[in-house]
């Protein structure tokens, strides 16, 4: 029997009404990984058209694209300089893109919205049309009711190369399941394009290093579902966590927003941790001219063309290196000998030393200087190291940490992804009823608007179980975020960052659970 990374060749429906077997019944043999499966699909993609660049669909299509460049066993080697997420393709200008043959990878599709809204504005900056051969979409699984192309107007649908087509509803959402496992084992869906890392090394004990991180900060502690540790160090609005007015973009605000770091067990068995710090704030939309700095000019690449999306993670990127620098000084506390700080190397004059490196940031920072990068981290260690050995005198009184059972968190995390699914449902139908617009793109609620959900009544959570659960939710592939443009009451529009149930799959899902069993009570 055929299994199930046989022959991938294009366009032929390895499950369907012709296809030998479903994957709902795998033959013996054990079947080939879904890593291996990925792997063959994108490197045979590759390799058969020649890109001059990848655009990958973000999001989860860019944490498949970094899992499958890392893997152990055979690395894809493909140069992050020739990869973008689409979420970046409007930081570059035409000149990026003229010339070069596109390969549009994403790794499954349903109704092929982001795809299309991908071709939509490639077509509206005249660097495709339909029918060019500069450019081809590559999906590894496509579902039934979606496997003869994408839908891109009412005469015309694009077709694309696949793995799987015609996938049945039960085979998509196992295919989507397989490829979440995959990415929890390389680290989890948050490793993706988005955020810095540093790596740790524990000499001592994690409960010392817990209570470091504990210090001026709310800590929780759980398993990811492939029983690797997770800490979510939660930073408050207080007085010692605030970003400095400059070079931030005049009017961006920090109230409310998640200033965190996810710190995440690099592999089982070993006590290495990787900390990615994660910072939003909501900046004004259409303010140009920014950055003024020089300094920040440089390390961002941004010249004449930026939209707000970039000037959103330009100024994440910023923040994220605030927080690095409170994480690393609580670490500072602890005694030499306790942990090794690893960090990220220069690309470019450290390629071939060991070590890993930032490459991957190319994807949503393609003007990004990553040597300059790599030396303000490396800064920031030494400041943030050398300043926590002075409050080594300060006696720390050790924190009782709150104890969370993960089935606990799991159960809060279904809860809390249900509310928001009911609360996003009610704003369409308003919209739909009351100002007759179509269903908007992207939809989706704050983390001010969380966070009063979770200190609501009937919940109680404090605001670091809350944000806890965003990352329960984002690793489990239930969960998205957006970049959005929201007006503040009557007020002008600002850039935030919205969270969302992930897609059609997530969302109905949680509509037969609700229907079933209810909401929390009150709500």
């Amino acid at each position: 029997m055929q299994t199930l990374a046989e022959n991938p060749v294009w366009g032929k429906p390895l499950i369907g009404p012709d296809s030998p077997g479903s994957i709902a019944y795998y033959p013996s043999p054990a079947p080939v990984s879904i890593t291996r499966q990925l792997h063959t699909f994108l490197s045979g993609q590759l390799h058969d058209f020649e890109p001059g660049l990848v655009i990958v669909i973000e999001r989860k299509g860019t944490a498949v694209f970094r899992a499958l460049n890392a893997w152990n066993e055979e690395r894809l080697g493909w140069p992050w300089e020739k990869v973008i997420s689409s979420s970046a393709v409007g930081q570059m200008p035409d000149e990026f893109f003229v010339g070069r043959k596109l390969l549009v990878f994403d790794d499954m599709t349903r109704t092929g919205t982001h795809i299309v809204e991908l071709l939509e504005e490639l077509e509206k900056r005249a660097l495709w049309k339909p029918g060019s051969p500069n450019l081809r979409l590559a999906v590894f699984a496509a579902h039934a009711e979606n496997s003869e192309g994408v839908p891109y107007d009412s005469n015309t649908r694009i077709q694309f190369a696949c793995f799987y087509r015609y996938l049945t509803s039960v085979d998509y959402e196992r295919v989507r399941t397989q490829i979440i496992r995959m990415l929890q084992h390389a680290g989890s869906l948050m490793l993706d394009t988005e955020h810095l890392e540093v790596r740790v090394r524990l000499h001592g004990n994690f409960n010392q290093f817990v209570t470091a991180l504990s210090r001026r900060a709310k800590v929780v502690v759980f398993r990811s579902h492939d029983q690797l540790t997770n800490i979510t160090v939660f930073y408050e609005d207080d007085g010692i966590h605030q970003l400095p007015e400059t070079p931030f973009p005049a009017g961006m605000k920090c109230k409310s927003i998640v200033k965190k770091c996810r710190v995440l067990q690099v592999r089982p068995g070993v006590d290495e941790y990787s900390i990615m710090p994660i910072c939003f704030p909501s900046i004004p939309a259409g303010v140009e001219g920014w950055p003024t700095d020089l300094g920040v000019r440089e390390l961002l690449g941004y010249g004449g063309h930026t939209d707000d999306t970039a000037r959103f993670y330009g100024t994440g990127l910023l923040a994220a290196i605030e927080v690095l620098r409170w994480a690393l000084k609580d670490l500072g506390v602890l005694e030499d000998d306790a942990y090794t700080l690893n960090l990220p190397k220069d690309p470019y004059g450290d390629r071939g030393k060991g070590g890993y490196t930032l490459e991957h940031l190319r994807a949503m920072y393609p003007t990004l200087d990553l040597t300059r990068l790599t030396q303000i981290i490396a800064g920031v260690a030494m400041e943030a190291r050398s300043e926590g050995k002075l409050l080594r005198s300060y006696k720390q009184d050790p924190k009782k940490l709150p104890l969370y059972e993960d089935t606990e968190l799991r159960a809060n995390a279904l809860k809390l992804v249900q509310i928001m699914r009911l609360v996003l449902d009610r704003r369409v139908m308003e919209q739909g009823l009351f100002n007759e617009v179509p269903y908007p793109h992207p939809f989706g609620l704050t983390a001010q608007e969380i966070f009063d959900i979770g200190k609501s009544p009937q919940l109680g959570w404090e605001e670091e179980r809350t944000s806890t659960l965003f990352d329960i939710l984002i690793d489990e592939g239930l969960l998205v975020t957006h970049v959005e443009k929201l007006h503040e009451g009557e007020g002008a529009l600002r850039v935030s960052r919205t969270f969302e149930p992930d897609g059609e799959v997530v969302s109905k899902y949680v509509r037969h659970y609700t229907t079933q069993w209810g909401v929390p009570y009150g709500f």
